[in-house]
C-alpha cells in the first residue's frame, strides 16, 4: 500500500510514480484481475484507518465501524462505503 496525493501521482519522499506505473506492475502478476489505487483516510491523529476501510468493503455499515468525530475528512468513507454497495450488486 502506497500513500499519495489524491490525483493520478504519488509523491514518496520527492519520487513521483504515476498510478499507470503501478497498474502496470501489479497487473502483470497472473492472479490479478484488476486493481485499483486508493487514497486511505487518516484519523484526526497520524493513524491510517485500513481496519475500517477493509470492515466497509466487505459490506460493514458505516455507523458501526467509524467515528466521523475521529477523522480528519469523515466523507471520504462515504466512498468506501459506495464501493461495498457496487461489489455486493455486482458480486
Amino acid at each position: 500500500m502506497i500513500y499519495g496525493r489524491s490525483d493520478s501521482t504519488i509523491n514518496r519522499h520527492g519520487i513521483r510514480i504515476g498510478t499507470a506505473e503501478i497498474y502496470r506492475v501489479v497487473e502483470e502478476l497472473p492472479e490479478v484481475l484488476d486493481s485499483m489505487v486508493v487514497d486511505l483516510e487518516y484519523l484526526a491523529r497520524p493513524k491510517k484507518m485500513e481496519v475500517t476501510v477493509r470492515k466497509l468493503l466487505l459490506g460493514a455499515v458505516l455507523a458501526q465501524v467509524a467515528n466521523p468525530d475521529a477523522m480528519l475528512t469523515p466523507s471520504s468513507m462515504d466512498f468506501f462505503a459506495e464501493c461495498a454497495k457496487a461489489i455486493a450488486h455486482h458480486g
